[in-house]
């Protein structure tokens, strides 16, 4: 017997929340996975309830642009939390994915966001991979390891934990594939994982 996977959405625009709720519903009926969503039309309804229960829910979709407590400033509350949620921010606004890595955000949805793009069973299992075409044949790359990514001739370097791995796939084709995955390109050179920022100046982002 599955968990149940408890979702909350929060944003201050009723058609934007009725959407999202739908697509989570959708994706995680195909899933097959025991699920709860509950909607929030402003982020003060969501901090009350959370400070009642701040175990009440798994994952949390912010909108980042709401009138009164907005998302950032709700995400960087939930962070004093013993059991804080898993929070991703949603936005029409891209550069709000850099101030992901300030409240810890896991990723950065742009809106409108689409079905293809949610994958919100995929947040809560943490088992991303993406494929690579290397020397030695096609590797499977755990994301989870994954800390940035350089261009390197007509293909890439990827920079993991465990050390570098060179790849065939342009920066471009890696973008796209971790594009759900907290990845920004920050350059066309390269792709980072915003979870790994520790410092941006206006022409310099330091990685941990």
């Amino acid at each position: 017997m599955q968990d149940q996977f408890r979702i909350a959405v929060c944003d201050d625009e009723r058609g934007d929340l009725e959407r999202m709720q739908e697509m989570v519903r959708t994706l995680l009926t195909e899933e097959g996975v025991p699920f709860e969503v509950t909607g929030f039309l402003s982020g003060k309804a969501l901090l009350d309830v959370l400070r009642e229960d701040s175990g009440r829910f798994q994952l949390v979709l912010l909108d980042v642009l709401m009138e009164g407590l907005d998302g950032v400033s709700l995400a960087r509350e939930l962070g004093a939390f013993a059991r804080r949620p898993e929070v991703v921010l949603v936005s029409t606004n891209r550069d709000f994915a850099l101030v992901g890595y300030e409240v810890s955000a896991v990723r950065f949805l742009e809106k409108p966001v689409d079905a293809e793009r949610l994958h919100v069973y995929r947040f809560r299992l943490r088992r991303e991979k993406v494929i690579v075409r290397t020397a030695d044949g096609l590797r499977r790359i755990p994301v989870e390891t994954l800390r940035y990514v350089e261009t390197r001739g007509r293909g890439s370097r990827l920079f993991l934990d465990s050390g570098p791995v060179d790849a065939a796939n342009s920066l471009q084709e890696l973008e796209a594939a971790l594009g759900n995955a907290g990845f920004y390109r920050c350059h066309q050179s390269f792709l980072i994982c915003l979870g790994c920022v520790e410092l941006i100046r206006r022409y310099e982002v330091t990685l941990q």
